[in-house]
């Protein structure tokens, strides 16, 4: 009798089976993987872990989320479409919480992410300059190749606006302007784009964060003008496969100008390999608020807004006004014409 009441006795109830591991409680086992795109050349890896995949394997499901055939026959009716549910759910909040993560670690907006005419970039763009003077063909020298800039060459590295200043000089500027802008953590610029324009005929001079995947960019002069802007020619890197990202040049002086009737400006892709092409969506030109120099008559200058997506991720892309034509190679090209053998008579 006593076996009987403690059900082992043959008209005993059997136990309830133990609870199974499903595939709703290996999936909310694991914290989604974020990256915050910290290195510009790496992306963003999945990387496997035994753990996890003896659970997945344990409870039927696949890397891809789909029911294998092990799990077919027990997710049915109700089970499959709750558990389906269950990974939509999870890949929902996975969205959610890269979002939110991306947020909260990104340099906040008027954050300078470029700065030309800070150390070390000046240093930098001086030498640049020099190698310019230096390398141009002669006359005489024969048949000359021109080589685009080399991106090995360049130097993507983000701004840090208390370069090359003592903790003293950074101290009596916090206590004298109560109201100057935190200092901002490193590591929060690692979710921002890296600029460069030491290179021939490359004009930023200022690159700033407006706003999430969206930056201000400022130009210097045209060369031997009184302050006209209409040329721009700069390179970027640190962008994510699918990332798109909005530039806003705002120094721009024409008026009027055929950006808003179709025109595109003109880029390059490294990793492409495609060359110079026409590239770029959402093209807006108008006017703002911000005045232009003193040199030239009044009013305000005009923004530049356009879009881009990134193919690659870690990729090096250039966006230019239109195809550029430097004066390295136009050198190239009259010293080629020269050497050849019906050069000499005229």
């Amino acid at each position: 009798r006593h076996r009987t009441a403690q059900g082992e006795g043959p008209d005993a109830q059997s136990p309830p089976a133990p609870m199974s591991t499903t595939a709703e409680d290996a999936q909310s086992s694991r914290a989604p993987a974020v990256s915050f795109g910290g290195d510009s050349s790496a992306e963003e890896v999945d990387e496997p872990d035994s753990d996890n995949e003896e659970i997945k394997a344990s409870s039927g499901f696949a890397r891809s989320g789909a029911p294998t055939a092990k799990l077919k026959p027990t997710l049915s009716g109700a089970a499959g479409a709750g558990a389906h549910e269950s990974l939509a759910f999870v890949s929902r909040m996975s969205g959610q919480i890269r979002g939110f993560l991306q947020t909260r670690y990104a340099p906040p907006p008027g954050t300078v992410v470029y700065n030309r005419a800070e150390l070390p970039e000046r240093d930098r763009w001086h030498a640049t300059l020099g190698k310019i003077r230096e390398s141009q063909p002669k006359i005489g020298e024969g048949a000359v190749q021109y080589k685009d800039v080399d991106p090995d060459d360049l130097v993507f590295e983000l701004f840090d606006q208390h370069a090359g200043r003592d903790e003293s000089e950074e101290a009596s500027e916090s206590e004298e302007d109560p109201d100057a802008p935190p200092k901002v953590d490193a590591s929060a610029l690692h979710a921002a784009l890296r600029f460069s324009s030491c290179f021939e005929t490359g004009n930023l001079e200022v690159a700033y964060l407006k706003a999430p995947d969206e930056y201000g960019l400022r130009l210097a002069y045209d060369v031997n003008t009184l302050g006209h802007t209409q040329w721009f020619y700069f390179a970027v890197r640190g962008g994510r496969a699918g990332q798109t990202v909005r530039f806003h040049i705002e120094n721009l002086s024409k008026g009027k100008s055929l950006w808003n009737d179709g025109m595109q400006p003109v880029g390059r892709s490294i990793r492409s390999g495609r060359g110079w092409e026409h590239l770029g969506e959402g093209m807006r030109y108008a006017k703002n608020l911000i005045p232009k120099s003193s040199r030239r008559r009044g009013g305000t200058f005009c923004t530049l807004s356009f879009s881009y997506t990134f193919e690659y991720t870690g990729d090096i892309v250039f966006f230019a006004y239109f195809f550029r034509y430097t004066l390295t190679e136009l050198n190239c090209f009259l010293t080629t014409l020269a050497a050849g053998p019906d050069a000499g008579q005229y």
